[in-house]
């Protein structure tokens, strides 16, 4: 689980999404507001295909 402040969630949206998507929960901490995780969501008959 790694943990990252919101600016870099900003500027790294895309390779954040990949590790969520890889079966990694991120955590966003920002400093006026409780922390909140992002984990990846399985649904059914959803594809990734695009």
């Amino acid at each position: 689980m790694k943990t990252i402040g919101t600016k870099e969630l900003r500027l790294h949206l895309d390779q954040v999404l990949d590790k969520v998507l890889s079966a990694q929960d991120v955590i966003v901490q920002h400093c006026f507001k409780e922390p909140v995780r992002i984990t990846a969501y399985k649904a059914k008959g959803f594809s990734q295909k695009i």
